[in-house]
C-alpha cells in the first residue's frame, strides 16, 4: 500500500462540499480525482467521495431532519452522499458535525480536498481547520486559477493563510504551480493530469460549430466573447448547463448582437 507520512494507506477519500450532488464527474477536477481513485483502485485501496450538501440537491434526496448518509456508485467510484437540511454555507453548526462525524465513520488514511473557490467562503475555512485538527495528510488539489487570490488581513483570510500551510498542495501544471507560489507565497508539487485527451477530443467530427457547454460566470465567459469578436465568420454554439449559470445565459445572449 501506498505509505505518506509514515503511514500506510489503504483508504482515499475526496471532501466534497455542497457541489458533487449536482455536478458529479462533468468538471476537470472531478475527472481528475476518478482517474486517480480508479488507479488506486487497482493497486487495492479502497477511495470515496465524501460531500455533505443540501439535501434538496441530491437525486437520492428524502425528507429528513438532521444529516442523513447515503451511498451510491457513479462511474466505478463510490460515493457517499451526507444530506444536511440547508446549503452547508448556512448551517455550519450542522455541517461541523457531519463532517466530525463523516471522519468518524469513514476512517481515511489520506484526505484530497479543492481549494476554495475565488470568493473564501466561511464553511470552506472551517472545513480546512477541521481536517488540519484530524492529523490526517490532506492534499489540496488546485485544479484551476480559481482560487482566493486576493488575500486580506480579516479574521476569514487569516485562518486560511494559517491552514493551507498544513497540507501538500498539489498543481495540475507549471503554470498553476507558478501561480499559487506568486499569489500565496506556497510550494506545490505537479500531479498532470491522468486521462487521456484522445478520450475527451473527437478528433473525427468537424461540425459547423465552436461548442461552449456549461457556462458559468466565472470560467471562460471573457474567452469566448474574445473569440466570437475576433473570429465573426464562425458559429457558435452555447449549451446550458447548471441552475446558477443564469448571469452566463444572459452574458452570451448579448453576443447575438455583436
Amino acid at each position: 500500500m501506498l505509505c505518506s507520512h509514515g503511514r500506510t494507506i489503504s483508504r482515499v477519500v475526496f471532501f466534497d462540499v455542497d457541489s458533487f450532488p449536482f455536478e458529479g464527474f462533468t468538471n476537470g477536477a472531478t475527472i481528475q480525482y476518478r482517474e486517480i481513485f480508479i488507479r488506486l483502485q487497482r493497486s487495492g485501496m479502497e477511495c470515496a467521495i465524501v460531500t455533505v450538501a443540501e439535501a434538496r440537491q441530491s437525486r437520492l434526496w428524502s425528507p429528513c431532519l438532521g444529516s442523513v448518509r447515503v451511498g451510491e456508485v457513479s462511474k466505478d467510484i463510490p460515493v457517499i452522499q451526507y444530506l444536511i437540511d440547508g446549503p452547508a454555507s448556512e448551517r455550519i453548526d450542522d455541517f461541523v458535525k457531519t463532517i466530525n462525524r463523516a471522519i468518524k465513520e469513514i476512517s481515511p488514511d489520506l484526505i484530497f480536498v479543492n481549494p476554495p473557490p475565488a470568493r473564501l467562503e466561511e464553511v470552506e475555512v472551517v472545513l480546512f481547520e477541521i481536517l488540519a485538527s484530524s492529523a490526517l495528510p490532506v492534499y489540496c488539489f488546485f485544479h484551476d486559477a480559481l482560487f482566493p487570490l486576493h488575500v486580506d488581513d480579516s479574521e476569514k483570510h487569516l485562518r486560511y493563510q494559517k491552514v493551507i500551510k498544513k497540507f501538500r498542495i498539489i498543481a495540475p501544471s507549471e503554470f498553476i504551480k507558478k501561480r499559487i507560489h506568486e499569489q500565496l507565497g506556497l510550494d506545490s508539487e505537479i500531479m498532470w493530469n491522468l486521462f487521456s485527451l484522445d478520450v475527451v477530443l473527437n478528433r473525427d467530427h468537424h461540425g459547423p460549430y465552436i461548442t461552449f457547454i456549461n457556462p458559468h460566470p466565472m470560467k471562460g465567459l471573457t474567452i469566448l466573447e474574445a473569440l466570437a469578436h475576433q473570429m465573426p465568420e464562425r458559429e457558435f454554439l452555447v449549451v446550458g448547463g447548471w441552475s446558477y449559470t443564469a448571469r452566463s445565459e444572459e452574458h452570451t445572449s448579448e453576443l447575438q448582437s455583436h
